[in-house]
Protein backbone atom coordinates (compact mmCIF):
# COMPACT_ATOMS: atom_id res chain seq x y z
CA UNK A 1 0.00 0.00 0.00
CA UNK A 2 1.28 3.44 -0.76
CA UNK A 3 2.11 6.17 1.26
CA UNK A 4 -1.52 7.89 0.04
CA UNK A 5 -3.40 5.31 0.32
CA UNK A 6 -2.72 4.51 3.40
CA UNK A 7 -3.09 8.37 4.84
CA UNK A 8 -6.51 8.28 2.90
CA UNK A 9 -7.30 4.75 5.06
CA UNK A 10 -6.96 6.83 7.93
CA UNK A 11 -8.53 10.06 7.35
CA UNK A 12 -11.92 7.52 6.18
CA UNK A 13 -11.86 6.96 10.18
CA UNK A 14 -13.11 3.30 11.28
CA UNK A 15 -15.67 1.27 8.86
CA UNK A 16 -19.64 2.21 9.20
CA UNK A 17 -21.23 -0.20 11.15
CA UNK A 18 -23.72 -1.74 9.75
CA UNK A 19 -27.08 -2.33 11.60
CA UNK A 20 -28.47 -5.61 10.98
CA UNK A 21 -32.28 -7.33 13.18
CA UNK A 22 -29.82 -9.24 15.04
CA UNK A 23 -27.74 -6.02 16.49
CA UNK A 24 -31.49 -4.18 16.96
CA UNK A 25 -32.44 -7.02 19.04
CA UNK A 26 -29.41 -7.17 21.40
CA UNK A 27 -29.49 -3.40 21.66
CA UNK A 28 -32.69 -3.83 22.74
CA UNK A 29 -32.33 -6.78 25.76
CA UNK A 30 -29.57 -4.12 27.15
CA UNK A 31 -31.82 -1.15 26.98
CA UNK A 32 -34.50 -3.12 28.88
CA UNK A 33 -33.46 -3.22 32.35
CA UNK A 34 -32.51 -0.17 31.79
CA UNK A 35 -36.08 1.25 31.30
CA UNK A 36 -38.07 -1.12 32.92
CA UNK A 37 -36.50 -1.19 36.73
CA UNK A 38 -37.13 3.12 37.20
CA UNK A 39 -40.81 2.27 34.95
CA UNK A 40 -41.35 -0.75 37.99
CA UNK A 41 -40.66 1.49 41.02
CA UNK A 42 -42.44 4.71 39.57
CA UNK A 43 -45.21 2.36 39.02
CA UNK A 44 -45.02 1.04 42.36
CA UNK A 45 -45.05 4.51 44.02
CA UNK A 46 -47.40 5.47 41.46
CA UNK A 47 -50.20 2.41 42.74
CA UNK A 48 -49.90 2.90 46.30
CA UNK A 49 -50.52 6.73 46.09
CA UNK A 50 -53.58 6.01 44.28
CA UNK A 51 -54.70 3.60 46.45
CA UNK A 52 -54.47 6.07 49.24
CA UNK A 53 -56.29 8.52 47.40
CA UNK A 54 -58.94 6.03 46.57
CA UNK A 55 -59.18 4.41 49.92
CA UNK A 56 -59.34 8.78 51.29
CA UNK A 57 -61.83 9.45 48.32
CA UNK A 58 -64.50 6.28 49.33
CA UNK A 59 -64.02 5.65 52.29
CA UNK A 60 -63.51 9.08 54.10
CA UNK A 61 -67.14 8.81 55.99
CA UNK A 62 -66.74 5.26 57.28
CA UNK A 63 -62.86 5.56 58.32
CA UNK A 64 -63.73 9.50 60.40
CA UNK A 65 -61.30 9.07 63.22
CA UNK A 66 -63.08 10.46 66.42
CA UNK A 67 -61.91 10.44 70.16
CA UNK A 68 -64.87 9.22 72.42
CA UNK A 69 -65.44 11.63 75.75
CA UNK A 70 -65.78 9.04 78.85
CA UNK A 71 -67.68 12.05 80.45
CA UNK A 72 -66.34 10.40 84.47
CA UNK A 73 -67.20 13.25 86.87
CA UNK A 74 -65.72 12.45 90.29
CA UNK A 75 -69.15 11.94 91.68
CA UNK A 76 -69.41 8.68 89.68
CA UNK A 77 -66.22 7.83 90.22
CA UNK A 78 -66.65 7.49 93.81
CA UNK A 79 -69.99 6.06 93.17
CA UNK A 80 -68.38 2.99 91.12
CA UNK A 81 -65.68 2.95 93.61
CA UNK A 82 -67.98 2.29 96.00
CA UNK A 83 -70.39 -0.61 94.59
CA UNK A 84 -66.44 -2.29 93.36
CA UNK A 85 -64.31 -2.19 96.55
CA UNK A 86 -65.80 -5.58 97.55
CA UNK A 87 -65.99 -6.84 94.20
CA UNK A 88 -62.88 -6.85 92.29
CA UNK A 89 -61.04 -10.25 92.49
CA UNK A 90 -57.84 -11.31 93.36
CA UNK A 91 -55.25 -12.91 91.08
CA UNK A 92 -56.01 -16.49 92.78
CA UNK A 93 -59.81 -15.57 92.76
CA UNK A 94 -59.63 -14.47 88.80
CA UNK A 95 -57.27 -17.77 87.91
CA UNK A 96 -60.14 -19.44 90.06
CA UNK A 97 -62.80 -18.00 87.30
CA UNK A 98 -60.60 -18.74 84.23
CA UNK A 99 -59.95 -22.34 84.94
CA UNK A 100 -62.68 -23.98 83.27
CA UNK A 101 -62.19 -21.76 79.81
CA UNK A 102 -59.81 -23.15 77.56
CA UNK A 103 -59.14 -20.20 75.56
CA UNK A 104 -58.19 -17.13 77.19
CA UNK A 105 -56.99 -14.04 75.56
CA UNK A 106 -55.19 -10.83 77.37
CA UNK A 107 -55.51 -7.58 76.06
CA UNK A 108 -52.53 -4.94 77.24
CA UNK A 109 -51.79 -1.66 76.44
CA UNK A 110 -48.01 -2.76 75.65
CA UNK A 111 -44.54 -1.62 77.08
CA UNK A 112 -45.70 -2.15 80.02
CA UNK A 113 -43.41 -3.94 82.69
CA UNK A 114 -46.17 -4.29 85.87
CA UNK A 115 -48.86 -5.30 82.80
CA UNK A 116 -46.55 -8.59 81.76
CA UNK A 117 -45.86 -9.80 85.49
CA UNK A 118 -49.40 -9.34 86.02
CA UNK A 119 -50.15 -11.64 83.40
CA UNK A 120 -47.49 -14.45 84.31
CA UNK A 121 -48.69 -13.66 87.96
CA UNK A 122 -51.96 -15.35 86.51
CA UNK A 123 -50.21 -18.26 84.69
CA UNK A 124 -48.76 -18.93 88.19
CA UNK A 125 -52.07 -19.42 89.59
CA UNK A 126 -53.35 -21.17 86.71
CA UNK A 127 -50.80 -23.98 87.13
CA UNK A 128 -52.05 -25.74 83.95
CA UNK A 129 -49.70 -28.50 82.81
CA UNK A 130 -49.60 -27.96 78.84
CA UNK A 131 -49.73 -24.28 78.25
CA UNK A 132 -49.49 -22.81 74.19
CA UNK A 133 -48.67 -19.18 74.12
CA UNK A 134 -49.92 -17.22 71.17
CA UNK A 135 -48.29 -13.90 70.99
CA UNK A 136 -48.74 -10.52 68.51
CA UNK A 137 -45.47 -10.83 67.54
CA UNK A 138 -44.26 -11.35 63.61
CA UNK A 139 -43.54 -14.59 61.59
CA UNK A 140 -39.89 -13.35 61.43
CA UNK A 141 -39.25 -13.70 65.33
CA UNK A 142 -40.24 -17.47 65.19
CA UNK A 143 -36.71 -18.35 65.53
CA UNK A 144 -35.34 -16.26 68.23
CA UNK A 145 -38.19 -17.77 70.11
CA UNK A 146 -37.58 -21.47 69.66
CA UNK A 147 -33.63 -20.63 69.98
CA UNK A 148 -34.32 -18.74 73.25
CA UNK A 149 -36.88 -21.47 74.17
CA UNK A 150 -33.83 -24.09 73.36
CA UNK A 151 -31.30 -22.37 74.92
CA UNK A 152 -32.38 -20.01 77.21
CA UNK A 153 -29.70 -17.56 76.00
CA UNK A 154 -30.13 -14.07 76.91
CA UNK A 155 -28.59 -13.02 73.26
CA UNK A 156 -32.31 -14.31 71.33
CA UNK A 157 -34.12 -12.04 73.66
CA UNK A 158 -31.69 -9.31 72.86
CA UNK A 159 -32.19 -9.63 69.57
CA UNK A 160 -35.74 -9.62 69.54
CA UNK A 161 -35.58 -6.05 71.78
CA UNK A 162 -33.42 -4.84 69.15
CA UNK A 163 -35.92 -5.52 66.24
CA UNK A 164 -37.60 -2.33 65.64
CA UNK A 165 -40.80 -4.57 64.53
CA UNK A 166 -41.17 -6.53 67.31
CA UNK A 167 -42.87 -5.90 70.71
CA UNK A 168 -40.05 -6.55 73.74
CA UNK A 169 -41.78 -9.45 76.03
CA UNK A 170 -39.19 -9.83 78.09
CA UNK A 171 -40.88 -10.84 81.50
CA UNK A 172 -43.19 -13.26 79.64
CA UNK A 173 -40.33 -15.03 77.37
CA UNK A 174 -38.16 -15.49 80.51
CA UNK A 175 -41.77 -17.30 82.62
CA UNK A 176 -41.89 -19.51 79.29
CA UNK A 177 -38.52 -21.02 79.48
CA UNK A 178 -38.14 -21.22 83.49
CA UNK A 179 -41.71 -23.08 82.99
CA UNK A 180 -40.82 -24.99 79.65
CA UNK A 181 -42.13 -27.98 80.89
CA UNK A 182 -45.24 -26.63 80.85
CA UNK A 183 -45.03 -24.67 77.64
CA UNK A 184 -46.05 -27.19 75.08
CA UNK A 185 -45.25 -24.25 72.03
CA UNK A 186 -45.01 -20.39 71.19
CA UNK A 187 -46.37 -19.29 68.78
CA UNK A 188 -45.61 -15.43 66.74
CA UNK A 189 -49.11 -15.30 65.43
CA UNK A 190 -48.92 -11.51 63.96
CA UNK A 191 -47.96 -10.23 60.56
CA UNK A 192 -44.94 -8.37 59.08
CA UNK A 193 -45.28 -4.94 59.24
CA UNK A 194 -44.27 -4.70 55.77
CA UNK A 195 -47.48 -6.14 54.59
CA UNK A 196 -49.32 -4.58 57.74
CA UNK A 197 -48.36 -1.13 56.18
CA UNK A 198 -48.93 -2.16 52.73
CA UNK A 199 -52.39 -3.50 53.14
CA UNK A 200 -53.34 -1.78 56.34
CA UNK A 201 -52.28 2.07 55.74
CA UNK A 202 -51.77 2.16 52.05
CA UNK A 203 -55.27 0.41 51.23
CA UNK A 204 -57.31 -0.06 54.46
CA UNK A 205 -57.58 -3.37 53.96
CA UNK A 206 -56.39 -4.55 57.43
CA UNK A 207 -55.69 -8.85 57.26
CA UNK A 208 -53.86 -8.88 61.06
CA UNK A 209 -56.81 -9.66 63.08
CA UNK A 210 -57.86 -12.43 60.25
CA UNK A 211 -54.36 -13.94 60.55
CA UNK A 212 -53.91 -13.83 64.28
CA UNK A 213 -57.48 -15.77 64.28
CA UNK A 214 -56.58 -18.24 61.88
CA UNK A 215 -53.39 -18.98 63.63
CA UNK A 216 -55.25 -19.07 67.51
CA UNK A 217 -57.84 -20.76 65.75
CA UNK A 218 -55.26 -23.56 64.49
CA UNK A 219 -53.55 -24.12 67.79
CA UNK A 220 -56.54 -24.18 69.21
CA UNK A 221 -57.27 -27.31 67.36
CA UNK A 222 -53.86 -28.21 67.21
CA UNK A 223 -53.75 -28.52 70.68
CA UNK A 224 -56.76 -29.97 72.14
CA UNK A 225 -55.60 -30.76 75.78
CA UNK A 226 -53.34 -27.23 76.28
CA UNK A 227 -54.54 -24.37 77.57
CA UNK A 228 -54.29 -21.60 74.77
CA UNK A 229 -53.62 -18.21 75.52
CA UNK A 230 -53.32 -14.97 73.39
CA UNK A 231 -51.38 -12.36 74.63
CA UNK A 232 -51.32 -9.16 72.48
CA UNK A 233 -53.08 -5.30 72.33
CA UNK A 234 -56.41 -4.65 73.53
CA UNK A 235 -58.43 -4.11 70.86
CA UNK A 236 -57.10 -7.34 69.05
CA UNK A 237 -58.80 -8.93 71.83
CA UNK A 238 -61.98 -7.34 72.10
CA UNK A 239 -65.08 -9.59 72.09
CA UNK A 240 -67.17 -7.58 69.71
CA UNK A 241 -66.83 -4.29 67.48
CA UNK A 242 -64.65 -2.39 65.38
CA UNK A 243 -61.95 -0.14 66.85
CA UNK A 244 -60.44 2.98 64.92
CA UNK A 245 -62.38 2.48 61.65
CA UNK A 246 -65.71 1.41 61.31
CA UNK A 247 -65.19 -0.80 58.41
CA UNK A 248 -65.35 -4.88 58.10
CA UNK A 249 -61.37 -5.68 58.20
CA UNK A 250 -61.81 -4.11 61.53
CA UNK A 251 -62.83 -6.72 63.33
CA UNK A 252 -60.97 -7.73 65.96
CA UNK A 253 -59.25 -11.13 66.57
CA UNK A 254 -61.04 -12.02 69.73
CA UNK A 255 -64.87 -11.05 67.99
CA UNK A 256 -63.72 -13.39 65.16
CA UNK A 257 -63.30 -16.40 67.76
CA UNK A 258 -66.49 -15.81 69.35
CA UNK A 259 -68.03 -16.04 66.10
CA UNK A 260 -66.08 -19.16 65.06
CA UNK A 261 -67.13 -23.39 66.00
CA UNK A 262 -65.40 -22.93 69.66
CA UNK A 263 -68.14 -22.46 72.56
CA UNK A 264 -68.81 -19.46 73.72
CA UNK A 265 -67.99 -20.67 76.82
CA UNK A 266 -64.58 -22.22 76.29
CA UNK A 267 -63.22 -18.17 75.43
CA UNK A 268 -62.21 -15.17 78.21
CA UNK A 269 -61.20 -12.12 77.54
CA UNK A 270 -58.92 -10.03 80.24
CA UNK A 271 -58.06 -6.73 79.82
CA UNK A 272 -54.83 -5.44 81.66
CA UNK A 273 -54.01 -2.03 82.27
CA UNK A 274 -52.46 0.34 84.04
CA UNK A 275 -53.67 3.52 86.40
CA UNK A 276 -52.93 6.01 83.53
CA UNK A 277 -54.09 4.48 80.80
CA UNK A 278 -58.12 4.36 81.41
CA UNK A 279 -60.32 6.95 82.50
CA UNK A 280 -61.85 5.20 85.49
CA UNK A 281 -59.08 4.46 87.17
CA UNK A 282 -59.42 6.22 90.44
CA UNK A 283 -62.71 3.71 91.46
CA UNK A 284 -60.08 1.01 92.15
CA UNK A 285 -59.07 1.62 95.65
CA UNK A 286 -57.77 -2.46 95.98
CA UNK A 287 -55.26 -2.09 93.24
CA UNK A 288 -54.69 -5.17 91.26
CA UNK A 289 -57.78 -6.12 91.60
CA UNK A 290 -59.60 -7.31 88.52
CA UNK A 291 -63.82 -6.12 87.59
CA UNK A 292 -65.67 -9.46 87.00
CA UNK A 293 -67.93 -7.05 84.15
CA UNK A 294 -70.51 -10.64 82.86
CA UNK A 295 -73.43 -9.46 85.12
CA UNK A 296 -73.66 -6.81 87.51
CA UNK A 297 -71.20 -4.20 85.88
CA UNK A 298 -71.82 -5.41 82.05
CA UNK A 299 -73.56 -2.23 81.32
CA UNK A 300 -71.09 0.30 82.79
CA UNK A 301 -70.08 2.65 79.71
CA UNK A 302 -67.18 1.49 77.25
CA UNK A 303 -66.29 4.97 77.32
CA UNK A 304 -65.30 4.76 81.12
CA UNK A 305 -62.35 2.27 79.86
CA UNK A 306 -61.22 3.52 76.41
CA UNK A 307 -61.83 7.01 75.11
CA UNK A 308 -60.60 5.50 72.00
CA UNK A 309 -62.30 5.33 68.50
CA UNK A 310 -64.49 2.18 68.75
CA UNK A 311 -68.16 1.45 66.68
CA UNK A 312 -70.93 -0.83 67.28
CA UNK A 313 -70.56 -1.69 70.91
CA UNK A 314 -71.57 0.88 73.90
CA UNK A 315 -70.74 -1.19 77.12
CA UNK A 316 -67.84 -2.91 78.63
CA UNK A 317 -69.37 -6.31 78.89
CA UNK A 318 -69.63 -6.34 74.65
CA UNK A 319 -66.08 -5.72 75.15
CA UNK A 320 -64.34 -7.92 77.54
CA UNK A 321 -65.12 -10.22 80.71
CA UNK A 322 -62.67 -8.92 83.23
CA UNK A 323 -60.86 -5.54 83.35
CA UNK A 324 -57.64 -5.43 85.74
CA UNK A 325 -55.97 -2.28 86.91
CA UNK A 326 -52.34 -2.68 88.09
CA UNK A 327 -51.77 0.41 89.41
CA UNK A 328 -48.52 2.33 88.64
CA UNK A 329 -46.58 1.06 85.54
CA UNK A 330 -42.89 1.27 84.14
CA UNK A 331 -42.40 1.36 80.52
CA UNK A 332 -39.51 -0.88 78.57
CA UNK A 333 -35.96 0.64 78.43
CA UNK A 334 -35.49 -0.78 74.94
Amino acid sequence: MSIIQESESIFMGPPIFKITSKSKTTMKNLLKPIILVPAGIILFFLIVFLGYKIRMHFCVEKIKVEMRESNITDEISSEIADKIEHELLSIPELANELRNSRLLLFGEPHLKIEVMEYFTEVLDNLNDNEIVLNIELPPSAQDEIDNYMETGEEKYLDSLALCKTCLPLPAILRWCYKNRERVVKINAVDEEIERIFRKRDCFCMDTRNRTMFHNVFKSYHEYPNARILFYGGQLHTMKSGRYKYDIPNRVSCGSRLIGSSIPDQDIKVIMISGEDDFPLAPAWRNVKGAMDVRDKFFDLPVTYFYTYPLYRLSYAGEMFDFFVNVGQTTMIDF
